[in-house]
């Protein structure tokens, strides 16, 4: 598998394999940062409690990406993340969706953002669960640079969970010639746990809009 991955992208095969960096663009985040976010001494999930949750999606058709969620709150000017929970394709997706909403409303949530990947599908399967999932209004690159500063002053905590912290350490940043920047997986890479961790945190940490919901509590 090494061998094949190098011969198809060698400098993303050093960067994934060999520990090396990539010559051309940068890491989006170092192995220190990433190392002082996991808190190593806590569950994989954290039970539901009296507080304000946020939620954020990342559907899949079941067919190549995992179907991603994220269960996370503000801490003081920190963030937690409770639940990062993923299924690997091949999966049913509607049967997928009917988990996470019964999860989502273990933490007394009764909407969820989520990434624009069919849309209108996600909008109807969570709806027949009685979730209310609402798109983000921001991509995920731009997700990714909003939870930046959390990682940067480590206010930020997540599970120990192998498949999300590679994730972390193998998204790349690249700056452009017109001096933006953006951030994404390397080739052959996946990003869907990263992109539902990102994108709770962003919204629970006052990057996007908050409703009140009067049959349940606050969410996000």
């Amino acid at each position: 598998m090494i061998e094949r991955a190098t011969a198809a992208d060698p400098e993303a095969a050093e960067s994934e394999w060999g520990g090396g960096f990539r010559g051309d663009i940068n890491a989006f985040l170092s192995d220190d940062v990433i190392e002082r976010a996991i808190d190593h001494a806590r569950p994989l999930e954290l039970p539901p409690r009296n507080l304000r949750y946020t939620a954020f999606a990342d559907p899949s058709g079941g067919r190549h990406d995992a179907f991603t969620l994220c269960i996370g709150h503000k801490e003081g000017e920190s963030f937690v993340a409770d639940v990062v929970r993923g299924t690997r394709a091949p999966f049913d997706p509607v049967e997928v969706t009917r988990s996470y909403a019964t999860l989502l409303k273990d933490y007394r949530l009764s909407k969820a953002f989520g990434d624009g990947y069919s849309a209108e599908w996600a909008v109807s399967a969570f709806k027949d669960c009685g979730i209310k999932y609402e798109r983000a209004d921001k991509n995920k690159s731009t997700l990714y640079l909003e939870a930046l500063p959390l990682f940067m002053r480590g206010a930020i905590r997540i599970p120990d969970l192998p498949v999300l912290t590679r994730e972390l350490r193998l998204l790349e940043r690249q700056t452009h010639r017109s001096g933006r920047d953006t951030v994404d997986h390397g080739r052959h890479g996946m990003d869907d746990f990263v992109n539902a961790l990102c994108g709770c945190a962003a919204y629970a940490t006052g990057k996007g809009k908050y409703a009140y919901d009067t049959t349940l509590q606050w969410v996000g």
